[in-house]
């Protein structure tokens, strides 16, 4: 298992986890399960329920769980610069052992019908001052460090116990140990059950699976019935196994330190094991009163005497303590209900979890092939997604020449061919160029939004964007009112990523675009191109029947920060969508003008608390 692939299971696990403890504390918090046997057979489900469904989704989670890709990343060594560090590229329809840059070079000659151009020499060796370490590797090295210090500081309190139970010295034959194998014989327990005594303990115990330990103030202080409740009560720990869960459960706790309700599971399934073993006890003994008074005196040993870990103790807990004597005294103990039908009910929960719960996949570029030709590609901003082929569509190749029709193939075969497309240039038809590869490209592409085939266009128009060249902003804004949805929105997109201010009035006209999505996609475009003052048209786009078209409006002019759209940012403030108003006044904070600033102002008299704390946060800021 590779670092990223542990790494996503951390995540899965974290997902997992938070959905099933929190399912089990609302119900029980809720009062929607009162039986306290359900209680606890839930929240020991719930506690190690994250493991099992992590595990299984991860090993071979179902098509229908469609799992978040956990994005690979690389932290450069103090020798490596960000131009040197390999990105990930996918290249659809290319078998595992060709780099992108020799199968489509081998395709361009193909094409042109010569003999495919020699690759380029692979880099087998890296340097070590080149050692790239993955952001998941550190992200888990700070997890078991983490991890560690905790389990160290468990095993610190585990010895500090044992130096306070000091010798524990084990009792023979005795009133007591008649006691308890007259209990186990009626339990039906057959195991041999270790009675032991300590002088520095101040509360019965039940430790690992087949020891009690007792103060002397047992023997001392207590008449014989009280002695039957206390070794009835902690027999029932050792029956139920609930020192080996809260041993489990306080590991869970600090391996993974970063799911806090771990420790509210294991709180509620120690108090939901006491009242269990009172209500064991109770059974056996036949006397709710006398179990009461039992605890009452174990309670006035604990004082000042608190546990260093939790342990299967009979009055561990002294905040539970009143509710346990009351429960006891007037009656109100309960036989556990069948097995069956909670344990049904948990795996069912757990089934339901791994079946239809998302979880965390490591993504395949997190493995690269050592020989990947290093490609520098600018990282992206955040922007509306054009159009996403998963595969290679068909097209036609009459009229282009070699060079055209290989790149349209390229286009359509992925989304993010602008890095890649000066690599697969590079060895066109097999012979040198005077011309730039990034000219060839821009040209061909260029070329190929005039194309007859709609997948074509789509796929050059897109294409344009990632390779951000100037020359290609007129043949894009032409293509604007071409009659395909999706080649408007790539145009629109590409040239939001070019930046060049001669698209902004013909990305303003846009905005009356028919469809919603083009129309969102022009006005982030505009909002990328460093305008001095919002267009009218942007302004107007804020009133857009679409929220989404609405949002991306106004964050646009906050980019320009534009004060003449501040009365219409302000009327915002009570859009229907929440979305909207709380990117209202993040835009009313980015414009410096004192009429946004008493806009800011009167949001604070929102009912929205979110606008409130938006405003605040604004005004903060300002």
């Amino acid at each position: 298992m590779t670092s990223a692939d542990l790494a996503a299971w951390l995540l899965t696990y974290a997902i997992h986890s938070t959905l099933l403890l929190g399912i089990v504390w609302l119900v029980t918090s809720r009062g929607l399960v009162r039986s306290h046997f359900v209680q606890d057979v839930f929240w020991k489900a719930a506690l190690v329920g994250g493991l099992v469904t992590a595990t299984a989704q991860t090993v071979g989670g179902p098509a229908w769980a469609t799992p978040l890709r956990l994005a690979s990343s690389a932290v450069a060594t103090p020798g490596e610069t960000a131009a040197e560090q390999p990105m990930p590229m996918e290249m659809p329809g290319l078998t595992s052992d060709a780099s992108p840059s020799v199968a489509t070079a081998a395709e361009a000659a193909a094409d042109a019908g010569s003999e495919p151009a020699a690759s380029p020499p692979a880099d087998t060796e890296k340097p070590a001052s080149r050692a790239r370490v993955s952001l998941a590797t550190l992200l888990l090295g700070a997890w078991a460090a983490i991890a560690l210090v905790a389990l160290a500081g468990l095993g610190i309190a585990h010895a500090r116990l044992s130096r306070r139970l000091g010798r524990r010295e084990s009792l023979g034959p005795s009133a007591l140990r008649s006691l308890l194998e007259s209990l186990c014989e009626a339990a039906g327990i057959r195991r041999p059950i270790r009675l032991t005594r300590s002088e520095g303990l101040a509360s019965p115990v039940a430790l690992g699976r087949s020891e009690i330990c007792v103060p002397s103030a047992v023997i001392t202080d207590l008449d014989a019935p009280q002695q039957c409740s206390v070794l009835a009560h902690e027999l029932a720990h050792l029956t139920r196994n609930d020192p080996l869960w809260l041993t489990a459960a306080c590991v869970l706790e600090r391996v993974f330190f970063f799911q806090p309700l771990n420790r509210v599971a294991r709180r509620r399934m120690q108090d939901a094991a006491e009242y269990l073993c009172d209500d064991w006890a109770v059974r056996r003994t036949g006397s709710g009163l006398t179990m009461a008074k039992s605890l009452m005196k174990v309670a006035e040993w604990m004082q000042g005497a608190p546990s260093p870990v939790a342990l299967s103790g009979m009055a561990e807990n002294p905040s539970q303590l009143l509710a346990r004597v009351r429960r006891l005294v007037e009656h109100r103990s309960a036989a556990p209900p069948r097995l069956i039908w909670p344990t049904a009910g948990a795996c069912a929960l757990l089934a339901l979890t791994a079946a239809a719960v998302p979880g965390v996949a490591a993504s395949v570029s997190e493995i690269q092939d050592p020989v990947t030709p290093k490609v520098t590609v600018r990282p992206p901003r955040p922007s509306p997604s054009p159009m996403v082929y998963a595969e290679p569509m068909p097209y036609p190749t009459a009229g282009m020449d070699a060079k055209t029709r290989r790149l349209a193939k390229a286009a359509l075969a992925q989304v993010d061919i602008g890095g890649a497309v000066k690599v697969a240039l590079d060895g066109h038809d097999g012979n040198s160029s005077a011309e730039p590869s990034d000219t060839i490209g821009v040209e061909a592409l260029i070329q190929a939004l005039r194309d007859s085939d709609v997948g074509v266009r789509r796929a050059a128009a897109h294409s344009l964007g990632n390779l951000e060249s100037k020359r290609a902003v007129p043949a894009l804004i032409a293509v604007l009112g071409d009659g395909d949805e999706e080649v408007r929105k790539n145009a629109a997109w590409s040239l939001g990523e070019i930046e060049d201010q001669r698209a902004a009035s013909p990305l303003a006209a846009l905005l009356r675009d028919e469809s919603a999505d083009v129309r969102k996609t022009a006005a982030w475009a505009i909002g990328e191109l460093n305008l001095e003052t919002a267009p009218a048209e942007l302004i107007r786009a804020m009133r857009d029947a679409n929220p989404e078209v609405r949002k991306t409006a106004v964050w646009a002019v906050s980019e320009i920060g534009d004060a003449r759209a501040v009365p219409d940012l302000r009327a915002l403030i009570e859009d229907p969508s929440p979305e909207v108003r709380r990117q209202a006044v993040h835009a009313l904070g980015e414009i410096r003008d004192a009429a946004a600033l008493q806009a800011l102002v009167a949001a604070m008299e929102s009912r929205d608390a979110d606008i409130r704390r938006a405003a605040a946060a604004a005004l903060g800021e300002r």
